[in-house]
């Protein structure tokens, strides 16, 4: 239904006026938003002082009830703080320095709170000959200096543990807070510290190498010689060139733990071998975070046993870029399991270390099955920027809800992988959705969508087909929703509907676009929105140049995070508004959601009538015809409404101060006196491309079958306003003034 008011205006001659209803606002509904915005300036200044520069005193009792003090000092730092506006140059900070010193008669015991001190390489020697002390777990022992050593020798054989933390008040995991342990000798030399006896040897909060020493013995820092031990290591920096083998065991049942945060540099031409040979079991603790690199030469493998299992534990983060020929090395069975929220990365780098030419290998492992596991929210990703695909062997891959798992190896000119891949979705009960994509030609295509729980998916250099770059498991990305919130302003000129996503899925996703359609008719109906029927009609709409269709793409940048946009000039109507949003899990692998529409639909944007109309019109017939020239000033007719509006006229009447003896004709003849033949001209054109004339207007009802005049809303700044005027010519006689005035019924409509 077409909403419609009745305005009247007045023509008057001469000098009469009627003054009736002027310019006309109907609404349906107006809302009105007010926005005030509080801008707040802050600066604030702050120093604070490390409370190092205290004399730190610690009693330890011997045995023999004998008390040694140890003073722990440190240089004071300052540190002045200020506001960003400001440029910092008041940065004060002295490097910290730490001395142990022990009075004479000190005598530790080894325990964790007195533990021995060591300022030596000598000095580690003997502590490491002492016994457990009684009601410890192991021999604790502290460095005090960095122990330098050539061709000296020293065997672990109990429980111990060595901390090389320079400074307890400050970051453990800081490199520049530990002491080191450094050898000074030949690369080819086998290892001169071992360990051996079943135990537990720990290495915390230590360097190995530096600038001025960058070599270390073969077969790494410590070499176990005997079976099931446990190597735990907390907070390592690891940087050698040569000799850049970190672990080597040659008993069976061995195991390293890595805890807090490691770093392994292994970059040199001379006695390389592999990150870790030997050791069945590695583990990457809850929480810990460890970084490899490894490009040193020789050793086929980056972890070398027959088999191996590697865990990464909880929230454990594990970065791997080797020129190692293998991952994994050994007979059949190797596994991976990567717990919830576990982060495991494995990528072949390009070889500059490649003395013996075993590097040009790309393989998973040496033998030929392998089986990974990637729990609750884990990542996993295999990678290549080698000019070789990684053969994948036999691997089955169990894919228990994970974040993703990752193959890219877009630097191959073949396909993407050798070898075949069992991926399987576990029985869960679970709403979310995932899917397997592959890259090809740098385009993202579907393998399988959805991928159902309890299915496996057995990926060969067939499957899919063609020369493919990447492979995708990743859950699906979900829109939550889209919201349209209308807003009808037209005395500001506002007539718009602002859109935004409600969310998306997962929400550390990072997305790339947001497309928006905004259309007059559903697009889905009474049908599912999530079949691919209707999926389809709705992106066919999007891609379309059908004018009727809305469209709007907003980019997304690390800048500019707003997902908003506003459709305007909207004319009064019931809209139905559709979202889609593409996002990447990492890049290169952009994947794009399903349409949705809002929760209540469609949504209604109020049709406000608003209109400029002359209150009254003034001519004079100063002679006898009258025309444009004639009309006492310009008059417009402007719609200000956020619809099209058609403008009749539907009545004429005198009104009661108009001269009686004057009457409305339609013809004049020369016989003819006090007639008035007057018209309502438009610069309007209508289809016939003639300007709209009503008239010669008589008095009382118009026809209805006479033209409207139809003006645009108000951005069609062009269309939205038309100039009237009054035309016409008078009998007389012309030797007296007569006035008349007429009240102008106009109907107006919107359409």
């Amino acid at each position: 239904m077409k909403n419609t008011f009745i305005v009247l205006l007045s023509a008057s001659l001469i000098s009469t006026f009627v003054f009736i209803n002027g310019p006309v606002n109907v609404a349906v509904s107006e809302p009105t938003n007010a926005t005030s915005e509080l801008l707040e300036s802050t600066a604030s200044q702050e120093s604070t002082f490390n409370s190092a520069d205290i004399l730190k005193e610690t009693n330890f009792s011997n045995t023999n009830g004998t008390n040694a003090t140890t003073t722990i000092e440190s240089t004071a730092e300052t540190t002045t703080k200020s506001d960003s506006t400001t440029p910092d140059t008041s940065l004060e900070k002295t490097k910290k320095v730490t001395t142990f010193a022990a009075t004479a008669d000190a005598v530790e015991d080894g325990s964790e709170g007195n533990p021995y001190l060591v300022a030596t390489f000598a000095d580690l020697q003997n502590a490491v000959k002492q016994a457990i002390p009684s009601g410890s777990d192991a021999l604790y022992i502290q460095l005090t200096a960095d122990l330098t050593y050539n061709s000296e020798s020293l065997a672990y054989n109990k429980n111990t543990v060595v901390n090389g933390l320079k400074d307890p008040s400050l970051d453990a995991t800081d490199p520049d807070n530990h002491y080191a342990i450094l050898y000074t000798g030949d690369t080819t030399n086998n290892s001169k510290i071992t360990a051996s006896g079943q135990i537990k040897l720990t290495y915390k909060n230590i360097n190995i190498g530096n600038s001025q020493y960058p070599d270390n013995t073969h077969y790494g820092f410590v070499k176990l010689t005997d079976s099931n031990n446990t190597f735990e290591v907390e907070n390592i920096s690891y940087n050698i060139r040569n000799g850049g083998q970190p672990f080597y065991s040659s008993g069976s049942g061995n195991s390293i733990l890595f805890k807090g945060v490691n770093t392994f540099i292994c970059d040199g031409q001379t006695h390389g071998g592999e990150f870790s040979e030997g050791y069945e079991t590695i583990t990457f603790d809850k929480g810990s975070k460890t970084t490899i690199y490894s490009d040193s030469d020789g050793g086929s493998a980056l972890l070398w046993d027959n088999p191996i299992t590697v865990n990464v534990d909880e929230n454990a983060y594990v970065s791997i870029k080797s020129s190692k020929g293998r991952l994994f090395y050994g007979g059949n069975n190797s596994s991976l399991i990567v717990e919830k929220n576990g982060f495991f990365s494995f990528e072949k780098i390009p070889p500059v270390n490649n003395k013996d030419g075993t590097k040009d290998d790309n393989d998973i492992s040496a033998s030929s099955i392998v089986s990974m596991e990637f729990k609750e929210n884990s990542i996993g990703i295999f990678k290549s920027m080698y000019n070789k695909p990684i053969n994948m062997k036999t691997t089955t891959i169990t894919a228990s809800e994970p974040k993703y798992i990752l193959f890219d190896f877009q630097k191959n000119t073949a396909n993407f992988m050798a070898g075949t891949i069992n991926l399987t979705r576990p029985q869960i009960e679970s709403p979310t959705n995932y899917q397997l994509n592959y890259l090809n030609n740098g385009i993202v295509k579907s393998l399988v969508s959805p991928f159902l729980p309890n299915h496996t998916e057995v990926i060969t250099t067939s499957n899919p087909s063609g020369t493919n770059q990447g492979l995708i498991y990743e859950q699906d990305l979900s829109l939550t929703g889209v919201t349209g919130t209308p807003n009808t302003s037209v005395s500001e000129n506002k007539s718009q509907i602002e859109a935004d996503i409600d969310g998306f899925i997962p929400n550390d996703r990072s997305l790339t676009t947001v497309d928006y359609l905004l259309t007059k008719e559903s697009l889905h109906g009474d049908s599912d929105i999530n079949s691919t029927e209707v999926q389809q009609e709705i992106s066919d709409a999007f891609n379309s140049t059908d004018s009727t269709y809305l469209r709007k793409t907003v980019t997304l940048t690390t800048e500019n995070t707003d997902t908003r946009t506003i459709f305007e000039n909207l004319a009064g109507d019931d809209y139905y508004l559709y979202a889609r949003a593409t996002g990447k899990v990492t890049e290169g692998f952009p994947s794009t959601t399903l349409w949705v529409t809002t929760a209540s639909e469609p949504l209604s944007l109020a049709k406000v009538i608003n209109t400029d109309i002359p209150i009254n019109m003034i001519f004079k017939s100063p002679t006898t015809e009258f025309g444009k020239a004639e009309n006492a000033e310009e008059y417009e007719f402007i719609n200000n409404s956020n619809t099209p509006i058609a403008v009749a006229l539907t009545k004429v009447a005198p009104t009661a101060e108009s001269d009686s003896t004057v009457k409305l004709a339609t013809s004049l003849a020369q016989i003819d006196t006090y007639k008035l033949l007057l018209n309502l001209a438009t610069n309007y054109t209508d289809e016939t491309n003639n300007p709209l004339v009503w008239g010669p207007l008589t008095e009382g009802p118009i026809p209805e079958d006479s033209k409207a005049m139809l003006l645009e809303p108000f951005w069609e700044t062009d269309k939205n306003q038309a100039e009237v005027y009054l035309t016409g010519n008078y009998s007389g006689p012309v030797s007296e003034v007569k006035k008349v005035a007429y009240n102008f019924t106009f109907t107006i409509s919107a359409q």
